[in-house]
């Protein structure tokens, strides 16, 4: 039991009657942005679900054959077509990258480096974490016509194969690819299924931009946190409407693979479309900022 002196003191001080020592000041809150009062943009509906079961109707494109003969799905979407503000955006930082490198932010060197329309914007979507299959690969570019939003589809499992070893052909017209965790995730991933299945590995790694370490290092007193739709919202100040959560992404590519049903996949190509037209907007809103 304590002390009769020491209860009488605690009592005094719950009832307030004592003034204690003042204590340590408490540590500062991380910063924290605050919610835009209002959005600049929202993002459009680039593959709405249309009550069509041939992909060809739904969600456009045509299928493309691997060199045994195995298909995939391919989807190419001039982005000016289905979202001008956004093409207008691209097309001056299509200008600004064809300029002076001067000054760059430590990163982004490459994007400078290689011609611009040899800059692949790129985002993957799979069945999971390491050992899943791939089943979509986005990229954005920029030629001359206009920025473009490209999608190779594998629509089940034994697609996966021609997909990739299409994107790697593809890939050699190409020189810079872009990034967000790309490094650690996104080419990772694609070198191994590719390693997986004996085919030829393509080698960015001279010349890759990944922006979530310049994000870091640019935003790193001003983000809550840097996951991409963050730096979209905080940054960019557009909000997206009814998006597929990543976490749902992996389990809606395996029903879509057992049935086929283009209304699975559309959110999916849809989040796919403005994580791409997001990742491109980053680069010139930090090219902006110089």
């Amino acid at each position: 039991m304590l002390p009769s002196d020491v209860r009488k003191r605690l009592r005094r001080i719950a009832a307030g009657e004592v003034r204690t020592s003042p204590s340590a000041p408490s540590p500062p809150e991380p910063q924290r942005v605050a919610e835009p009062d209002c959005f600049l943009d929202t993002a459009p509906i680039l593959f709405p679900r249309l009550p069509s079961e041939r992909l060809e109707e739904a969600l456009g494109g045509y299928e493309v054959l691997g060199s045994d003969g195995d298909p995939f799905w391919y989807i190419e979407l001039p982005l000016r077509e289905e979202w001008p503000e956004s093409a207008d955006r691209l097309e001056r930082l299509a200008a600004t990258l064809d300029g002076s490198a001067d000054g760059l932010p430590e990163g982004l060197e490459p994007a400078f480096a290689a011609d611009v329309e040899s800059l692949l914007f790129l985002d993957i979507e799979t069945g999971g974490f390491i050992g899943n299959p791939v089943f979509l690969i986005g990229g954005l570019d920029l030629p001359t016509a206009g920025p473009r939003l490209r999608f190779w589809l594998a629509r089940d499992l034994d697609e996966e194969i021609p997909l990739l070893e299409r994107f790697g052909e593809e890939w050699e017209r190409y020189g810079c690819l872009v990034t967000y965790n790309g490094k650690s995730f996104d080419w990772p991933f694609i070198r191994d299924r590719m390693t997986l299945w004996r085919l030829p590995v393509p080698d960015p790694r001279p010349a890759h931009v990944d922006l979530l370490h310049v994000a870091r290092r640019q935003l790193r007193h001003d983000m809550p946190n840097f996951r991409l739709k963050t730096l979209e919202k905080h940054f960019l100040g557009r909000q997206r409407d009814g998006d597929l959560p990543s976490d749902q992404v992996p389990q809606a590519l395996y029903d879509f693979g057992a049935t086929g049903d283009p209304a699975i996949v559309a959110p999916i190509l849809q989040h796919n479309a403005i994580d791409l037209v997001t990742l491109a907007e980053l680069l010139a809103r930090f090219l902006e900022r110089l």
